[in-house]
């Protein structure tokens, strides 16, 4: 039987990264064989803890639920508050009825030490928690504690689950509601270290400018209104295995084509280093959790766009870096299930530390046995020898620092010349009107590496001339050299 999804998608909420989630899929079914009884899947989430709800039945709840909190805990309390109804409010309305959707937080009470510069909030995550707790204590939401345990080394972040009470509130009070953004001039360029952490650096006139440049591409982008229209994800079909569980291929837009407008929060990029200023930097922002199909819909004003994609980008990159020719398809196989696997083959050697860890990952991901898995790696690295030396070495970070220059070199170029892009890490997308972005594309890559790239198009039925257009132009652009 199909189902519909319960809600419309609600205009102007954060787009939630939602990701299926296998291991509470599996630990439901032991632990709560009722609840999942009728669901085909978990999916979950991060929650937006620099946003929350406003309106005046926020407030009620408040003051309903927590009315002996002190003055100097009242921001505080109240932001946490909205920031968890944002979230139960993203369960109700990104969720299908054949699924489970709910959002991840930990109940670990341990405190960081807190750096400035990143304050986005005025409360901690034990904070949130407490209201998460009272929120379960009148029926809102659900929750699952995660553990440690066996077939869980890294553990099992705890899941929250909205409940029907709060879907009833919600219907009643939603068009009252309003989204804010708790600080609308939050940290734009943010470095961690190996862990992951979050580390304070000293300001200077490279830094500035970094954080500059964001800044006004993001205020270009958020001139324009940016809309596409949802997959529904009521309808779907399996495709190949993915951890040893069907991955599910989305194949019909919601009822009458029913177009959702991008916040403009969703759409300000931040860029993220790791360690220092050369390492890592790429672009992320809330719409490029937007599935391919989803991206092809994008419309800027009202104009449909166009996605141009740099081929096998960072196999690419370490052939022309070295001076070398590189494949025109560095992924090449028999079959597109056979060069996905070339894909995800090439992430493992380039960003392990060695061939027992790539080994280890791709039986993660793929159902394959030790000998398949090693079979695949070696035939990998053999039909490239010429950069086999880089495989093996945590490539990534060269390579995302690379691939992150030539982004900032391209939203630069467009930015002088007026018009906003959406970054996907190596690919880029645009209005149909700015056929010039190809050209932009192409000529950066070059003066970075001497060698032209592969592009491809995104299949918009909408941009369809324009893409034949395009690709003229790029033969026009690989026939001619373009000097730095």
């Amino acid at each position: 039987e199909i189902h519909t999804a319960r809600h419309q998608v609600a205009p102007m909420l954060p787009l939630p990264n939602t990701r299926p989630n296998y291991q509470w899929l599996k630990t439901l079914e032991h632990t709560h064989p009722e609840l999942v009884k009728t669901k085909k899947e978990v999916r979950s989430f991060y929650p937006e803890y620099t946003m929350g709800l406003s309106g005046d039945s926020i407030q009620t709840i408040f003051e309903t639920c927590f009315p002996s909190v002190t003055n100097r805990n009242t921001k505080a309390t109240l932001q946490a508050l909205q920031s968890a109804l944002l979230s139960l409010s993203q369960c109700v309305d990104f969720n299908t009825n054949d699924s489970i959707l709910g959002f991840l937080h930990g109940r670990s009470t341990a405190r960081s030490a807190s750096i400035e510069r990143y304050k986005d909030r005025s409360y901690s995550n034990t904070v949130f928690t407490k209201v998460l707790d009272t929120l379960r204590e009148y029926g809102f939401i659900s929750c699952y504690t995660g553990f440690k345990g066996a077939g869980h080394p890294y553990g099992l972040t705890t899941l929250w689950v909205v409940e029907e009470p709060y879907v009833n509130w919600l219907t009643e009070h939603r068009h009252w509601l309003s989204v804010i953004n708790f600080a609308p001039d939050k940290e734009l360029l943010i470095l961690r270290d190996n862990k992951k952490c979050l580390v304070d650096y000293p300001e200077d006139a490279d830094t500035n400018a970094l954080r500059e440049h964001i800044r006004l591409t993001n205020e270009l982008r958020n001139r324009f209104t940016w809309s596409y229209i949802p997959l529904d994800k009521t309808y779907w079909h399996s495709k190949e295995q993915h951890r040893g569980k069907p991955k599910r291929d989305y194949y019909q837009y919601v009822e009458d084509d029913k177009r959702q407008v991008i916040i403009q929060s969703d759409l300000q990029c931040q860029r993220s280093f790791r360690e220092n200023f050369q390492t890592g930097g790429r672009f992320y922002c809330n719409a490029q959790s937007l599935s391919k199909d989803e991206r092809s819909t994008l419309n800027i004003n009202g104009q449909p766009t166009v996605e141009i994609d740099l081929k096998s980008l960072h196999p690419r990159l370490l052939y022309n870096m070295d001076g070398l020719e590189a494949p025109k398809d560095c992924y090449a196989s028999d079959t597109p299930e056979n060069r996905q696997l070339n894909k995800h083959i090439c992430m493992l050697v380039l960003n392990c530390k060695n061939n027992k860890e790539a080994k280890k990952a791709l039986m993660y991901e793929y159902p394959i046995d030790t000998e398949s898995a090693s079979s695949a790696i070696d035939s990998f690295v053999n039909r490239h020898p010429n950069i086999s030396n880089h495989f093996f070495k945590e490539g990534w970070k060269r390579l995302q620092h690379l691939d992150s220059v030539i982004t900032e070199k391209v939203l630069s170029e467009c930015l002088e010349q007026g018009f906003p892009v959406l970054p996907v890490h190596d690919s880029y997308i645009a209005s149909i009107e700015h056929t010039q972005l190809l050209g932009i594309i192409v000529s950066t890559y070059e003066q970075l590496t001497g060698f032209k790239p592969e592009v491809s198009m995104s299949e918009n039925a909408e941009a369809e001339q324009l893409t034949e257009k395009l690709l003229d132009q790029y033969d026009e652009f690989v026939a001619k050299t373009v000097n730095p």
